[in-house]
């Protein structure tokens, strides 16, 4: 059993009721009687099928291109099965081309963007300027993973069809700013005579295939009255889709889609209010049911809902084109310019191919008769080997007739060469553009080539970038309404990430957004050639080389077309952080004379200054040492005077220390000769006493001895 219950259910969906952030975003349809809501989807449905048949045939031309830039157009008459189909890719090369040179243009430096404010006497206005422009670099190329592929793809398909679109709004439901990317082919308006731009169409529809499940969200969120219901594969199916899908060799089923819905949003102008005068309203239609989803007004209002500005229409949709049609709404590209001259030499190219394959197969090619009594059917010669037939070899001559094809003519290659000139002319894609040269140029001569050969290019690339300013002031505009209180961000600057706020404050109606990019300069180099030429320029000039703030601004332009880092440790942001300037050599060589002659003065007033201390010192010195001598005079008679005392008293104290001495000298040697003497005779008379003793003792020893 195949249950798909899985995949959500619409008359599960269940929808809330609301407040609506903005008067902008109430959904009127909710006011209307259910009558009133089939009668404006009937109308819608009719005037979105009347814009898309009076197209029809731009469809088929565009699905023709489509098939071009593919390489994959078909012949339509084929001579035999298989034949040639081969294709030369002139409007590819052409449209790659201007797509990749396009996109450098519009992301020439890492601050593709910039806000200028209208009233730059007001304080502050600079550096919310810078604040401004800081945020949208983030919110749209770092936040916004998706912006610059989209925005590669829409140079692509301008330059192949010659019209593309982005819608830029608020989305409630996501609660964000949008901008989508808006195919030509899903842009539907009505037949007009004469040029007329996007702003006074007053009808545009636009084909939306939405995801069935964000429908049935933004039906439970109250966005939509009710669900949409699923599409049918292969309704309202454009056929540029379907040339695409042939080429990428990919179809849709033949059942039920249960992942998509079809919905057309339709501008257009109601009378709603019943005062005869018609108002702009955004409609909201699903193409299966037939049921109107949502009624939005298209004009500026109050948050209590009155209108303002007169009721003008606000434009969501920004028309970039490749060409400005001068007679019609819709641009011209490549495809309209290069398609049928493609179509041509791929023709030419085919005859070519097919005839020179007939001349070599084709000639191996031919009749044999009955007569040679061979095998019926075809007959194969194996290369390099005979084989026996009963027929003599006149007979073969006679009965086999080749068939004679003539190789292909010259004029042919000379036509496929001719109209490739001319091609490669209006694609911008010649030998000299694409970098492919067989001759020596001079430089000069070489550039001036180049720069020719893109002359239309990059008057195409201004209309772009006009195109691109118009979406970033839609972006701001709906900052201005749609943001409330601060948002930090990261500002990616060539010196690091720096943490930066933005206000609502920020976001006042006196700014302008710009992108920041010359498509003149298409490639880095031709870009730092100009920016050096400024700098030796700005350098060489003295009307210019003594203003800091134009020698500041060449120097840090050179340096960012480098792509050098870390610009702001080299240079600073503004004048006022430069070192004072060096003074004049002329007015420093006059000072220094000045000075210098100063300075001689002052040294010779010192000098004569000097001269006059030096002689009251001299005198004042040889005063003093008059002085001194006499003084010394003085002193030196008195020390004589007491040198001669004090010798006569000390050589009354000598002499009677002498005498002392000699006394003290006397008495001792007296006293120890008689101590001398007395312990002679105490020695002398212990020793007679002892001889005594041992005398005694020997006598007693002998008489007890016998024999003795």
């Amino acid at each position: 059993m195949n249950d798909r219950k899985w995949r959500g259910d619409n008359d599960k969906v269940r929808r809330k009721k609301r407040q609506a952030l903005n008067a902008l975003l109430v959904n009127i349809a909710d006011s209307l009687p259910e009558q009133e809501r089939e009668s404006i989807a009937q109308v819608c449905l009719e005037d979105f099928r009347s814009d898309m048949e009076s197209r029809t045939e731009w469809d088929a031309m565009h699905a023709d291109w489509v098939a071009v830039y593919n390489q994959q157009d078909a012949p339509i008459n084929r001579p035999w099965p298989n034949s040639s189909d081969e294709s030369l890719g002139l409007l590819t090369e052409a449209c790659n081309s201007f797509q990749s040179r396009a996109y450098k243009a519009f992301f020439a430096s890492r601050m593709p963007v910039a806000a200028i404010s209208t009233n730059p006497g007001i304080p502050g206005s600079s550096e919310r300027a810078k604040r401004v422009s800081q945020f949208l670099q983030w919110s749209l190329f770092f936040k916004d993973q998706t912006y610059k592929e989209e925005k590669s793809a829409m140079l692509l398909r301008v330059a192949v069809h010659g019209s593309d679109f982005t819608k830029t709004y608020f989305d409630p439901v996501m609660n964000k700013i949008v901008t989508r990317a808006v195919r030509a082919e899903d842009l539907y308006v009505p037949y007009h005579i004469g040029p007329i731009n996007i702003e006074d169409v007053h009808r545009k529809t636009e084909l939306i295939h939405l995801n069935l499940n964000e429908g049935r969200i933004r039906a439970s969120e109250g966005y939509f009255l009710l669900p949409p219901e699923p599409m049918m594969i292969g309704a309202l199916r454009s056929p540029i889709q379907e040339q695409n899908d042939r080429d990428n060799g990919i179809h849709a089923s033949a059942t039920q889609s249960e992942d998509m819905a079809q919905i057309i949003e339709q501008h257009c102008h109601l009378d709603l209010d019943g005062d005869g005068i018609a108002e702009p309203y955004k409609i909201w239609v699903d193409v299966t049911s037939e049921k109107l989803l949502r009624i939005e007004v298209r004009y500026e209002v109050d948050q209590s809902g009155l209108p303002l500005n007169g009721r003008l229409p606000i434009e969501e949709y920004t028309h970039y084109r490749f060409l400005v049609n001068p007679d019609g709404f819709y641009g011209y590209g490549l495809g309209f310019l290069l398609g049928k001259t493609n179509i041509a030499i791929n023709k030419l190219l085919r005859q070519f191919i097919d005839a020179t394959t007939l001349s070599i197969h084709g000639n191996m090619s031919g009749f044999i008769s009955e007569a040679l009594n061979i095998s019926k059917g075809p007959v194969k010669i194996e290369l390099g080997s005979l084989k026996t037939v009963s027929a003599s070899t006149d007979d073969i001559q006679k009965g086999i007739k080749t068939l004679s094809f003539p190789a292909p003519p010259n004029t042919l290659m000379q036509a496929i060469a001719q109209l490739e000139t001319r091609a490669q002319r209006i694609g911008a894609t010649t030998d000299a553009a694409a970098g492919d040269i067989n001759k020596v140029f001079q430089p000069t001569t070489m550039q001036t080539m180049v720069e020719q050969s893109l002359v239309m290019f990059t008057s195409v690339q201004e209309f772009l970038l006009h195109s691109w300013s118009k979406e970033l002031n839609k972006i701001y505009r709906l900052h201005g309404i749609y943001f409330r209180g601060i948002e930090s961000f990261i500002s990616v600057t060539p010196e690091g990430p720096e943490e930066m706020v933005v206000t609502e404050q920020d976001f006042m109606d006196d700014m302008l957004i710009m992108p920041v990019a010359d498509p003149r300069m298409m490639n880095q180099q031709s870009r730092v050639q100009k920016a050096q030429f400024l700098f030796e320029f700005a350098k060489n000039n003295p009307i210019v080389a003594n203003n800091p703030e134009a020698l500041l601004a060449v120097s840090r332009r050179l340096l960012e077309e480098m792509e050098i880092d870390g610009i702001d440790g080299i240079l600073p942001r503004s004048v006022d952080e430069l070192p004072p300037p060096p003074p004049d050599p002329k007015a420093m060589a006059e000072q220094a004379k000045v000075q210098v002659e100063q300075q001689k003065l002052q040294l010779e007033a010192q000098s004569a200054q000097q001269q006059l201390q030096i002689e009251a010192q001299k005198m004042q010195v040889d005063q003093q040492m008059k002085q001194a001598q006499m003084v010394g005079d003085q002193q030196l008679q008195q020390l004589r005077i007491e040198n001669e005392r004090m010798l006569q008293e000390m050589r009354i104290r000598n002499e009677a220390e002498i005498a002392r001495m000699k006394q003290e000298y006397e008495s001792m040697r007296v006293q120890q000769e008689l101590a001398a003497k007395q312990a002679m005779e105490a020695q002398k008379a212990k020793m007679e006493a002892d001889t005594k003793i041992m005398v005694a003792r020997i006598g007693a020893a002998g008489a007890d001895v016998p024999g003795i």
